[in-house]
């Protein structure tokens, strides 16, 4: 117990209690973590509790121990707060928010006195792959913030991912990738995964439709699919877009098409791209010339 002021009490400085979301990328799981900092001698009322010092007492199994580090590296050179500070939850918040893994708007702060403070967040969820020349370079979460690396392999396996253009920088981890190609894959992934639920295909990743010029760089283009094999699917904007002058093309209605091609080529056997986006289906062989079009198709 605290006395009063002036009195000099030994202190238990249990600083920091943490509840986190275990790093399962299909369903998130709760877990605790506690930091327990060193017994000392305060001052009554000061309450300075380091952030710097912890223990963690539960961690998850899957918790790639890159990020662990990164958590780890943030506390090392945390400062020392006072529980009477009005400013000691936002310093919290600060230095858990800027760990590149966790999404900083899920962090909240609140105080248990007389340990600590204590923090719950959660992790940024990764979403998508990036690909330059096919080779994967960074995985990014729902908002198209950079993840650091780590995330073990067996999650990515059946992961969208997206093509770059080009050999631009991306930024470090933690930050947002604001280009419109990037963006538009995102914003079609639910429509990508749908697809590939419903038709069985093995979707595998997305491009940007080889007839939109790279140079628009600013605007979103419409994208294709990518099957395991190499079979593209122009599948168009995804539902989002909105242009009066360039709609998108109903998702229902290009699913539909596809289907009927399916059903006409099972399995896409023969196929090397399906033209699924523009005014009237079309399909062509693998040499790339025309196939007839399934009849009665929307």
């Amino acid at each position: 117990m605290v006395g009063g002021s002036g009195r000099r009490v030994k202190l238990e400085r249990m600083a920091v209690a943490t509840r986190l979301l275990q790093i399962v990328f299909l369903a998130a799981v709760a877990y605790a973590a506690v930091w327990a900092l060193r017994s000392t001698e305060v001052h009554a009322g000061e309450g300075l509790r380091s952030l710097a010092e912890y223990r963690v007492e539960a961690l998850p199994e899957e918790l790639p121990p890159e990020w662990g580090a990164l958590l780890a590296s943030r506390l090392a050179g945390a400062p020392e707060v006072s529980l009477l500070d009005p400013r000691a939850r936002g310093a919290a918040r600060e230095l858990i928010g800027s760990v590149p893994w966790i999404d900083p708007d899920s962090v909240h702060v609140e105080l248990d006195h007389p340990h600590g403070l204590r923090v719950s967040f959660e992790p940024r969820r990764p979403r998508l792959r990036l690909f330059r020349q096919g080779v994967a370079i960074a995985l990014l979460d729902p908002e198209g913030t950079v993840l650091p690396a780590g995330v073990p392999r067996h999650y990515l396996e059946l992961m969208a991912g997206v093509h770059l253009d080009g050999d631009g920088v991306l930024p470090p981890p933690g930050r947002r990738v604001a280009d419109a190609l990037v963006q538009e894959a995102l914003a079609t992934l639910d429509e990508f995964y749908a697809l590939r639920e419903r038709t069985g295909l093995d979707l595998w990743s997305m491009a940007r439709q080889s007839d939109f010029p790279a140079s628009a760089r600013a605007v979103a283009p419409p994208l294709s699919f990518l099957l395991g094999d190499g079979t593209v699917l122009e599948w168009g904007r995804s539902r989002a877009w909105r242009d009066p002058l360039l709609p998108a093309l109903d998702v229902e209605q290009k699913t539909l098409r596809l289907e009927a091609v399916l059903a006409a080529h099972p399995g896409l056997q023969g196929v090397g791209r399906v033209v699924l986006d523009g005014p009237l289906l079309r399909v062509y062989g693998l040499r790339g010339e025309p196939l007839p079009a399934p009849e009665s198709t929307p």
